[in-house]
């Protein structure tokens, strides 16, 4: 797949945009411009914990450095911060497991039937 040229302050207001429309959460493909809506997202430990205006450009440019094609967000309820985070789509649950566990993560998410899987 071709990578396009991602415009970084478009890609923010974009973003912005979305997370405002989908205050519980979603997963945002960069490259194709369209919600993700099939596959396990599995977020990357190197994003983690970003969160505010400055954590949604930290995530941008990292999955446009690393060509990461999704960006996930979700709200904290416990803390009301909503957090951002590179994210990788895994077709295969076992796949997406093991890459959450290795991101050291609590948890990883099937697009497919909106529900979280704890790890």
């Amino acid at each position: 797949m071709k990578v396009k040229k991602i415009n970084v302050k478009r890609m923010l207001a974009i973003l912005a945009i979305v997370a405002a429309i989908h205050s519980k959460g979603f997963t945002y493909n960069i490259q194709e411009n369209a919600l993700q809506t099939e596959g396990y997202a599995v977020a990357l430990s190197a994003t983690q914990d970003s969160f505010d205006s400055e954590g949604l450009l930290n995530v941008v440019e990292y999955a446009i450095k690393h060509n990461i094609q999704c960006i996930g967000g979700w709200l904290d309820k416990k803390t009301g911060n909503f957090y951002f985070d590179a994210t990788v789509i895994v077709k295969n649950k076992i796949e997406a497991i093991a890459l959450g566990r290795a991101n050291k993560q609590i948890g990883i998410f099937n697009l497919n039937t909106q529900q979280e899987i704890r790890l």
